[in-house]
Parts: structure tokens; C-alpha cells; sequence
């Protein structure tokens, strides 16, 4: 457990610690061994403020300032690539912003295929949400503008909370010419609140019904999931139900990373590699026989045997896989957010889906990040209003707009309680029943998590509480629903998230408090040659799947599996290997020097 010592400091600290030391003391700092954020034991988070604010009524109202709009109204669009159930500028969230800062916000939503497209004809929003590869591409064909000359007048909030942001753009994405052209969102620790959402998510209610069976490897999981369809054949609704299913719209992602999650990876956008999240080595997925995407297809091929794959697992997309997770018809998802509304409608029951606690393998959880950089936003040079599109940033990357994201409308979503910042009834039901009501508001990002320039669990000074009032154990008590009470009481914690952590605190499993994420965001940009290389290997191994999956037996998967390695030598993965592999030994050594 950490110290109960109360440190007061700012994200900077947190954000200067992932520059300036090593791998391991860039964990350090947060390494998710206690579940109880800052709020609740008085542990720092590495990014609570220097100054001792008042944490009274009077202090943490003044989280939410008086920002009359002083401007005249403009409407800017930003690309993202994840469509919301709500539209942005209809939730509470976008109107809120609408409110204090006359700016109205529409979303162009666009995913990989459909930006190629938009970069290409140069037809861009006033805001762009890109990947690390095509940042370097917009900076270099002069499609976005670079911010420092508006920083400090319209980002003093962007320049305050998170300098060594700022510092690292500058250093290491910006195409060496030391400007500041993109955001990272997401900035801070990746502690793990509430419960954990990444893992072996299945069905809490069919789990009991067996017994809490032991799942220590891949196969005990297929079995166990053999024994709910067994018993769950079909839905109440009269459909067929399926242990796992797999989509194909985010690319190779469904293909590897149940695996990457249990087994210690990481990924940073480019399928082909993965970074182990404890040596923080790099790993080629396609030629590696047990990469986590090896392993993850000999899972979905063992399981069509079983008769536990969904036969629509080649062809579906993610919405698809989503729709059906909703229905109960899918026993096994990798993510907790796929669930939809079935939580919602069947926790009072003690029924619906959590997240397993394992005794061995990892856990996605307590790495110190600059944030989420396949997610990282930047003014493009078509925006007629790159000032107010600046003054935009700087709100989501204050900790009043980082709280508004996260949490909601201060006095209809959460308030001050007794000093306490508070989640209110109708935002706490709303938000277990996970339906129109929650999707109205907007908060998280309508439920996309991308609309949030700082990350959970940064504390806000004037109330020494996280700006993500959900992540605050401030809060768990009150988010406990019958079917996550039943969890905790089963594991004898008080919230849900506590059994993983203990876990780790135990040695039975590994967290990612080791993990460097400044080595794959420092990256330098693919040549050309190695991207065309790469985009050949991912068609490749697309159709490779497939095929391995679909293997008639053992010899005829391990055929499959030998003949991939064969055209992928053909397709020039060597190369490809070569280039990656020096480029992340030696970024590992500049962030690092």
C-alpha cells in the first residue's frame, strides 16, 4: 500500500517524472497498488496541487468559474473517430460548453478509411483527432497550424497543467520543427477506479451459477464458457448464444488483444508490434508464434470447435459485436464497454457482466501516461477561427472542463455536498442503467472517452477531488448496484476494482506500473517504403486469420499458421522488423538519455 502521506504537487510533477527518470521510476509514482484514490486515503496522485487550497462548500464551487462568453458565437467541427449514440452539440456536456464559451461543437465522425480520404482532398474540420502517423503527415503537408504563438494568451490552462506535455510535443512530434501541433488527450495517471474494464468480462450471474470455477489459462476460460452456453443455450429473447465473437472494423484489434490484455501487451496503432508492459520490449505480432495475436486466433479457433465462436465473427463490425453483448447473446467481450445497456436493465436482478479477477497473467491498469496520443487533437489550417478552436482546447485541458467532461453539469449532474463534490441521484441512476438518459448527457465524450484533456484521476486543486468524480472513491459507495455489491461481497472488498488490486499487492498478478508509454509516442515517422510494407503485412494477415481460424484441424491450423510466416517473409516483413526494431531501441534510449 502506498504511504498515507498527503503530497500536494501538480500533473506536471507526475508528467516531469516520465521525462526526466527511468523506466521503472516512471512507474513508480503510480503503481496501482491501492485502489483508494487521493480523495479517499490522502495519497497522492503525483498531480494534486502545490498550493492547500479550502476543500470547503465556498472553495469547490469555484471549480466551475464564471465564464460569461465574452465572444461572439461560432460553430467548430472536430474530427473523431467514434460515432456517439447522442450528437455532441445535443448532449448536456455540449451545451454546457456552448453556454460558457459561445462555441458549439460538431462532431465529424470518421474512422481510418474515411480520414485517408479526408487528408487526401485537404477538406478538413477546425479540429482533428489523428493517429501519431498521420500527425506527421498533416505537420509536414502544412495542413495544421502550430499553437505556440496562441498559447499565452488562449492556453494558459493547456501551459499550467500540463507542461511537460507541451515540452514532449514540441521535442518529439513536431517533425523536428520544436513547434506544438497536437494534444494528447487523456493526460495523467491510468489508475484503476471503480472496476476494472479491460480483462476477461463475462457473465457475474452465469459465474455463480457454476461455482466462481478457477480460470487460470485460456483454455479453463473456453471451458468455462462451454458450461454457460451449455446451460444458457439461448437468450430469453429465443436467440442463439456464443461464448466469443470477434468484429473487423478496428482493424486487427479484436485478433489480439483478449490475449494482449491477460498476457502483459501493449499496442500504439500499428497492428504489426506490440510493446511488452513490464520490460517494455517490442514484439512482432504477425512473426512471433506466441504474440498476443497468435494466441488470441488459436483461442478463437479452439473456441469455433467448441462451438462457442459466433459464425458472424468474420464479418461483423464493432456496433454488431455491441448490439448482441447488449442482448446477453455474447457470454465473453475483452471490454467492459461493449455491455451496452444489459447492466442496466438486469443488475437489480444481480445479473449481468463483470470483470474477472485473475491470479496470474496482468492487468491493464496503473501506468503513467501524457495521454492517449492515437488520440491526440490539433488546429488544422481551414479553420476560420484557430483562435476560438484554441480557446476550446484550453477549457477541455482546464480542470473545470476536465471535471464538465468527466462528471457532467455542476448543480444537475453532481454538486457540493458537505464540502464533498458529489454525484447526484439522478446522474448515479443514469449512469448504472447506462441508456438514453446517460447517452444525453455527453458525459465522457458520450461515451467514447475522447473528449478529456486531462485523464480520471488528476486532482482538482479547489476541491482536492479527481476532476472524474466517477473514478473518486469518493463515489464508489454510492455506485454500487445489486449486481456489483454481490461481486464485492463474493470477494470481500468494497468496490469492485479493490480484488484486482489486491491481486497485484499479493503477486498474483501484474499491473502495468513498469510500462514506459513515452517510447512508442516518440516514435519517428514510418518512411514510406516501411508503411507500404506494413499496409501490405496487415492485408496479409486479415485474410491469414481467417483462415487460421476456420482450420479444419490442429495440423491444418499449425499449416495455416506456417504458411502466414511464409508469405509474410515473401511480403517483406524482415524488413519491416529491422526498421521497427532499431527505431524503438533507439527512442527507448533518447527518452530515456
Amino acid at each position: 500500500m502506498r504511504s498515507k502521506k498527503v503530497l500536494r504537487g501538480t500533473l506536471a510533477i507526475t508528467l516531469a517524472s516520465l521525462l526526466l527518470m527511468s523506466t521503472a521510476a516512471c512507474g513508480g509514482s503510480n503503481n496501482g497498488n491501492n485502489g483508494s484514490s487521493a480523495s479517499n486515503n490522502g495519497t497522492a496522485n503525483a498531480n494534486q496541487p502545490a498550493t492547500n487550497n479550502s476543500t470547503g462548500d465556498n472553495a469547490a464551487a469555484n471549480t466551475q468559474k464564471d465564464t460569461a462568453p465574452k465572444e461572439e458565437p461560432v460553430t467548430l467541427t472536430m474530427l473523431v473517430n467514434q460515432q456517439p449514440a447522442v450528437p455532441f452539440s445535443d448532449t448536456e456536456v455540449g451545451k454546457e460548453i456552448e453556454k460558457k464559451l459561445n462555441i458549439k461543437v460538431d462532431w465529424v465522425v470518421a474512422e481510418d478509411e474515411k480520414i485517408k480520404v479526408l487528408l487526401a482532398s485537404g477538406d478538413l474540420p477546425d479540429i482533428i483527432m489523428l493517429k501519431p502517423e498521420d500527425q506527421a503527415r498533416v505537420i509536414e503537408g502544412g495542413q495544421v497550424i502550430p499553437m505556440d504563438d496562441m498559447l499565452a494568451e488562449k492556453g494558459q490552462e493547456i501551459t499550467k497543467n500540463t507542461p511537460q506535455v507541451v515540452d514532449f510535443m514540441r521535442k518529439f512530434r513536431s517533425n523536428g520543427s520544436n513547434k506544438l501541433y497536437f494534444l494528447p488527450v487523456n493526460s495523467g495517471p491510468d489508475m484503476m477506479g471503480f472496476e476494472a474494464s479491460l480483462g476477461v468480462v463475462t457473465r457475474w450471474d452465469y459465474y455463480k451459477e457454476l461455482g466462481y470455477p478457477a480460470i487460470n489459462s485460456e483454455d479453463d476460460l473456453l471451458n468455462v464458457l462451454k458450461q454457460m452456453q451449455d446451460k444458457h443455450p439461448k437468450t430469453p429473447e429465443g436467440n442463439k448464444t456464443y461464448g466469443v465473437a470477434a468484429w473487423n472494423d478496428w482493424g486487427l484489434w479484436s485478433y489480439y488483444m483478449p490475449m494482449a490484455i491477460l498476457y502483459g501487451y501493449a499496442d500504439w496503432g500499428n497492428n504489426g508490434y506490440v510493446q511488452t508492459s513490464d520490460t517494455n520490449e517490442i514484439v512482432n505480432n504477425y512473426t512471433n508464434a506466441d504474440s498476443p495475436l497468435w494466441k488470441t486466433v488459436s483461442f478463437y479457433y479452439k473456441a469455433r470447435k467448441m462451438g462457442l465462436l459466433d459464425p458472424d465473427s468474420l464479418t461483423m463490425q464493432s456496433g454488431d459485436f455491441s448490439a448482441k453483448m447488449a442482448t446477453g447473446q455474447i457470454l465473453y467481450s475483452p471490454a467492459s464497454w461493449f455491455n451496452g445497456t444489459f447492466n442496466g436493465k438486469n443488475n437489480a436482478n444481480a445479473a449481468g457482466y463483470v470483470t474477472l479477477p485473475l491470479e496470474w497473467g496482468h492487468q491493464w491498469n496503473g501506468a503513467n501516461q501524457l495521454g492517449w496520443f492515437d488520440k491526440s487533437l490539433g488546429i488544422t489550417k481551414n479553420s476560420k477561427h484557430p483562435d476560438r478552436a484554441m480557446e476550446l482546447l484550453n477549457y477541455l485541458w482546464s480542470y473545470e472542463g476536465s471535471r464538465l467532461a468527466y462528471s457532467g453539469v455542476k448543480g444537475t449532474d453532481w454538486d457540493v455536498v458537505g464540502g464533498v463534490p458529489t454525484i447526484s441521484e439522478s446522474m448515479t441512476k443514469a449512469r448504472n442503467e447506462n441508456g438514453e438518459a446517460y447517452q444525453k448527457t455527453g458525459v465522457r465524450g458520450a461515451q467514447t472517452g475522447i473528449y478529456n484533456g486531462l485523464g480520471n484521476f488528476v486532482i482538482d486543486p479547489d476541491d482536492n477531488t479527481e476532476v472524474d468524480l466517477f473514478s473518486s472513491a469518493k463515489s464508489f459507495n454510492a455506485l454500487l448496484d445489486p449486481l456489483s455489491k454481490d461481486y464485492t461481497d463474493h470477494y470481500g472488498v468494497t468496490y469492485p476494482a479493490e480484488i484486482f488490486l489486491k491481486n497485484v499487492e499479493a503477486g498474483k498478478s501484474i499491473n502495468q506500473k513498469d510500462m514506459d508509454t513515452r517510447i512508442a509516442a516518440a516514435l519517428p515517422a514510418t518512411p514510406d517504403d516501411i508503411s507500404r510494407i506494413d499496409a501490405k503485412l496487415k492485408d496479409l494477415m486479415t485474410k491469414a486469420v481467417a483462415k487460421a481460424i476456420m482450420a479444419d484441424s490442429d495440423e491444418k491450423f499449425e499449416q495455416a499458421k506456417q504458411k502466414t510466416m511464409d508469405d509474410l517473409k515473401a511480403a517483406g516483413v524482415d524488413k519491416s522488423n529491422d526498421w521497427w526494431v532499431k527505431a524503438w531501441n533507439d527512442t527507448k534510449a533518447k527518452v530515456n538519455g
